[in-house]
């Protein structure tokens, strides 16, 4: 499994990002292995979209790369 970062996220997603090329050579090169995302880096990654009006764009494009939400345990701040 492999957990994203909220920033690789944000730049597949934005083709005007500096890093965008970058970003979606990195997630393609992962294909076939499982991806998750914290709860804390999924609301990172939709703000910009859901300010937009893109919200459902990017929960689509999270869907088709079979991005998973995994929990945090009650501890996880601590």
């Amino acid at each position: 499994m492999i957990v994203l970062d909220a920033s690789p996220l944000i730049a597949y997603f934005d083709g005007a990002d500096a890093l965008h090329e970058r970003a979606v050579a990195s997630l393609q090169r992962l294909g076939g292995r499982r991806l998750a995302i914290s709860p804390v880096t999924l609301a990172e990654v939709l703000v910009g979209p859901t300010r937009n009006g893109a919200l459902d764009v990017i929960l689509t494009g999270l869907e088709i790369l079979q991005v998973e939400e995994i929990g945090l345990p009650d501890d996880a701040a601590v």
